[in-house]
């Protein structure tokens, strides 16, 4: 009952963003930026969303580390991902992640209120 209750919840939202950005689902294809740690349950959810419901032609998954490094023209980096209540240090060498050495903390911004 509960993923029903997200699946609408989804796809409403999905809804609005169309009417918004004045597009048809069917004609194009879709670039999801995620984060490294996102749930696999998640990703299923808005793959099926997208395919089933949308009919997109494509979805590309890209995980937000790399971006960083890309818009910085570098495909070695040290990326740091601060959050508002964690923090996640990501090595990048030539263009792959190296799982074995991310560090996670879970201090963020919060903890710098001012």
């Amino acid at each position: 009952m509960e993923i029903n209750l997200f699946l609408q919840m989804l796809k409403s939202y999905l809804v609005i963003i169309c009417r918004y950005l004045l597009v048809t689902p069917k004609e194009r294809k879709v670039v999801i930026l995620e984060s490294l740690f996102t749930p696999t349950k998640w990703r299923m959810t808005l793959a099926r969303v997208l395919y089933m419901h949308y009919e997109v032609l494509n979805v590309l998954w890209i995980p937000t580390h790399l971006t960083a490094a890309v818009g910085i023209g570098a495909d070695t980096a040290l990326v740091m991902d601060i959050g508002k209540d964690e923090a996640h240090v990501i090595p990048l060498v030539n263009g792959v992640t190296i799982l074995n050495h991310v560090i996670s903390h879970d201090v963020g911004a919060a903890a710098f209120d001012m």
